[in-house]
């Protein structure tokens, strides 16, 4: 049946397929894979370039298609002679016609001696549609020196580098008179301030800075005496600004830096510490239209004392030590209580939940979600005094499903969920290196709480832990709990129109399934 489908037939029905279900669609047959190894469908999947995919020649030859984005490692080499081998077919493959013409995207993984060897040719070789270079390094593939390259790339607008080396910076020099966006890593003050210093960057619009934390970090922090008028000029003409301080730069920085940036329209900011007077300076940002502050707080008592009133907010992701409280936000759609630590936190130990109830009044709210919060019957009060058109998703700190609100059983829950990580984020993730390294994106709505506590696993896993204390009073106590459990109906989330249907039972009671209670 699957061999007697027309290709044209087969053509239309794969383009309204994602780049993960292809994957399984070539796996049905070989005429089904040849549809999808055709130049149509290629022009928008991802070639990954390793030893264990470039491994001869006739590999090579059928890697030289029109791919939109080439990713390039150079890990698991076996041995010195064959790692020559393996860089001139990556030569060989990049300067190919059909690959100069066509990609895009290039990510490599390498060091700058590497960079200088790929991209140096006798013949200069022009990129004309690579909008987005990607450079990885790391402590094992140093980046310091000259930058020695003659491709170009005329229409390059996204560079992205994991690590500012002083061979970074030249790179940054290079490309800073075309770039539109910049996103890499620093650990040194000084490197930030030699970004900033550069006056060439005219285009540059979107900007996203990750701290490296090292032994020395507590002496790398950003002052206002730091910037200079220079530094300040480009500052002000970004509008995409987004920061991941993991070691803690910019603690007393965000309220003068964001005072200076009065065209931003898009901030997220993860770090460690941060004060009011960060949101204060926030509230000045009358243009801002999407806004993430997850970052922890030394005064969070204060915090619902202060209003947010952004006219232009649509979408706002607190962590729930700067839950602040609800102004003038006539436009918010979309709000995200979001705990990114490792451990779960109560709202007993923050004003949390008095600052979410002042979003209730919202008419425009459309979704709320929530994660990484203990809830009990006190904090779980505002949550339910959303309007009926507001769709709201609960989840623990694992990303388990522990109710919904207002949701429809057709509606996909993943769809609810906020994507709160950043371009650092999406920078530190390594590809797998051999073809069957494959990571498998799992759906949430076949989650259900089974290590939360909260909603339904939360009170049985308090039935079970007496349950094992109480010996021979094991069969009384069960069917007693099992009854109140029922009474306050505190199984899930029904009451208030909870659609998830998470009931989850411990294989402790599965030998209880026959008592009549």
């Amino acid at each position: 049946m699957a061999e007697s489908v027309p290709p044209e037939i087969l053509e239309k029905v794969f383009e309204h397929l994602d780049p993960a279900s292809r994957k399984s669609v070539r796996l049905v047959n070989r005429k089904w894979a040849d549809v999808l190894w055709t130049d149509r469908f290629l022009r928008s999947q991802v070639l990954l370039v390793n030893p264990a995919t470039l491994t001869d020649d006739s590999a090579l030859q059928k890697m030289k298609r029109p791919f939109r984005e080439i990713h390039i490692t150079t890990d698991v080499i076996p041995a010195d002679n064959w790692k020559n081998i393996y860089y001139d077919r990556v030569k060989d493959l990049i300067t190919s016609a059909v690959v100069v013409e066509n990609v895009r995207v290039i990510k490599l993984d390498a060091n700058l001696k590497i960079l200088n060897y790929l991209f140096h040719h006798q013949h200069a070789v022009s990129y004309d549609k690579v909008e987005e270079f990607t450079f990885l390094t790391s402590a094992d593939n140093p980046c310091s020196g000259r930058v020695n390259i003659n491709a170009s790339f005329p229409n390059l607008q996204v560079l992205k580098l994991d690590y500012l080396s002083s061979g970074n910076l030249r790179l940054i020099r290079l490309f800073s008179r075309q770039l539109t966006t910049l996103v890499v890593r620093v650990a040194y003050r000084r490197r930030l301030l030699a970004i900033l210093a550069i006056r060439t960057l005219d285009k540059l619009t979107a900007l996203a800075i990750g701290t490296v934390p090292h032994n020395r970090s507590d002496l790398e922090i950003l002052e206002h005496d730091d910037l200079d008028p220079h530094h300040l000029a480009v500052l002000r003409r970004i509008q995409h600004l987004e920061i991941n301080d993991a070691a803690n730069m910019f603690e007393f920085a965000y309220h003068f830096i964001l005072s200076e940036m009065p065209n931003l329209r898009h901030l997220k900011i993860t770090g460690i510490e941060m004060g009011p007077n960060a949101l204060e300076a926030v509230n000045q940002l009358e243009n801002l239209q999407f806004l993430q502050l997850l970052a922890h707080s030394r005064n969070t008592p204060y915090m619902p004392m202060v209003r947010l009133n952004l006219p232009n907010l649509e979408t706002l992701h607190l962590a729930p030590q700067l839950m602040a409280c609800a102004g003038q936000l006539p436009r918010l759609r979309t709000l995200a209580v979001i705990n990114d630590t490792k451990k779960s936190g109560g709202w007993h130990h923050y004003a949390g939940p008095a600052a979410l109830h002042s979003f209730t009044a919202l008419r425009s709210l459309e979704k709320v979600h929530i994660r990484g919060i203990f809830f009990s019957g006190r904090n779980l009060h505002p949550v339910v005094h959303f309007h009926n058109s507001c769709k709201v998703l609960l989840e623990d700190k694992e990303e388990f499903l522990i109710g919904t609100i207002n949701v429809a059983r057709s509606v996909d829950v993943a769809s609810l969920r906020c994507n709160y990580r950043d371009e650092i984020d999406d920078l530190m993730v390594r590809r797998p290196t051999v073809s069957h390294g494959e990571v498998v994106d799992q759906d949430v709505s076949q989650y259900v709480a089974a290590h939360s506590r909260s909603c339904t696993s939360w009170i049985e896993l308090r039935v079970m832990r007496r349950l094992e204390k109480l010996g021979d009073r094991i069969v009384h106590d069960y069917k007693s709990f099992k009854r109140s459990i029922q009474r306050s109906n505190l199984y899930t989330l029904q009451k208030y129109g909870c659609t998830c249907n998470c009931y989850y039972r411990p294989r402790y009671f599965d030998r209880f399934d026959d008592w009549d209670v």
